[in-house]
């Protein structure tokens, strides 16, 4: 493999890290928020739990699937809107909700910020020039094995064939790892999955 396809894959590699990543860091902040509603008012608390409940579900339910499509779920940056917005509207009376408020700002603001990258990743995809690269570099390496000539022609379509078999693999897996919530190796949904049922179970125990 030349130079230009191992930084290619080395960087796809390294995007689905930072994907998976990024999505497990996204669903602490779910929870954060609906642990520390249970210190707010009633209503308050209900508000938080039902709507990180309903934006877990949609994740899990209406953006997953359309991420391996390369889009998002408008209901469920709706959802996560109107949740930032239920703790930030919140006004602290006592001093235990005082002493939270802080914290519950920063999980809202950090539960933002996971989502705009998870989204921004699944929105983008290989660029363009990424794939210029991998085939180009790929074209030009299947091509640099006919000035290897050998005495025997059959020798030399074997290692030909050989060098264009592993360039077409390398290039497949990049499609399949350049895609992180999509294919047979996407990442799944199942920390929202729980987040959602944690949310559900607390509003239950709550009746």
């Amino acid at each position: 493999m030349n130079q230009p396809e191992l930084i290619a894959s080395e960087a796809v590699v390294l995007q689905v890290i930072a994907s998976e990543w990024v999505t497990v860091q996204e669903v602490p902040f779910v929870s954060d928020l609906i642990m520390l509603a249970k210190r707010l008012p009633p209503v308050k608390h209900a508000e938080i739990w039902g709507l990180a409940a309903a934006y877990a579900r949609s994740v899990s339910l209406d953006e997953w699937p359309l991420m391996s499509q390369g889009d998002i779920s408008s209901r469920a940056e709706g959802l996560a809107l109107a949740l930032t917005d239920a703790v930030t509207d919140f006004e602290p009376v006592t001093e235990g909700q005082k002493a939270i408020y802080p914290a519950a700002i920063e999980a809202a603001s950090d539960l933002s910020k996971f989502r705009r990258l998870r989204t921004n990743t699944a929105t983008r995809g290989i660029p363009t020039l990424e794939w210029f690269v991998l085939i180009l570099g790929g074209t030009i390496t299947i091509a640099f094995t006919y000035f290897c000539v050998l005495d025997r022609l059959r020798v030399q379509v074997v290692m030909t064939a050989l060098v264009a078999l592993i360039i077409s693999l390398n290039i497949y897996l990049v499609s399949m790892f350049g895609y992180p919530y999509s294919g047979d190796l996407k990442i799944t949904p199942s920390g929202f999955d729980l987040g959602g049922q944690m949310a559900d179970d607390g509003m239950a125990s709550t009746r």
